[in-house]
């Protein structure tokens, strides 16, 4: 049973060691749960410094006497690390043909910041939508907002089903393209 004591503001060599030993027991186990949370060996390191961090500036504050539950404690901690580093992390657009701006945003429950995240790309995309030239802004907005087919876009505009879909992929490009949706991508 190891117990740390803080008398006043004074923290004795033996509590430091106590601490370290304490530590030592523990970091590997703790270092796991993290990098199974996040899948990357670097950020668990760094998340589990900081997991390191705020358990010594808590334990350094109050008595702790072990009794068994240092372990639960810890995992606690390393858990709201973890979702205090998935709150602050920027959102991350995914290059690639295949993604879906609209798709990725639709999500089963978000919480509120994710919320006003998910509201500031759409209104993003719609203006850099609004941008293109007007026959690709067209063909997307109607493919995109009214879900029309290609051969229902052409028969509306008067055009060949292979310029809809021309017109479509080109229009999409300049939105990849755009430099203000590459702000977010780049991140």
């Amino acid at each position: 049973m190891h117990s740390l004591k803080n008398n006043g503001n004074k923290w004795s060599k033996m509590d430091n060691i106590k601490l370290e030993k304490i530590f030592k027991e523990n970091k590997n186990d703790i270092q796991r749960f993290i990098n199974s949370k996040v899948y990357d060996t670097h950020l668990a390191k760094d998340l589990s410094q900081d997991t390191f961090i705020k358990l010594i500036k808590t334990l350094r504050k109050e008595n702790y006497n072990e009794e068994g539950k240092f372990l639960s404690y810890a995992f606690a901690v390393a858990h709201n690390v973890v979702r205090d580093y998935y709150r602050k992390k920027k959102p991350v657009m995914i290059r690639s043909d295949n993604f879906k701006v609209f798709s990725t945003l639709e999500s089963k429950q978000l919480n509120k910041e994710e919320e006003i995240i998910k509201n500031q790309i759409i209104d993003l995309v719609k203006d850099c939508i609004e941008e293109l030239p007007s026959n690709l802004k067209k063909v997307v907005k109607l493919r995109i907002y009214s879900k029309l087919t290609f051969r229902q876009i052409a028969e509306q505009t008067n055009s060949s089903t292979n310029t809809v879909l021309g017109r479509f992929r080109y229009g999409l490009n300049h939105l990849k393209n755009s430099h203000r949706l590459k702000q977010i991508t780049d991140r």
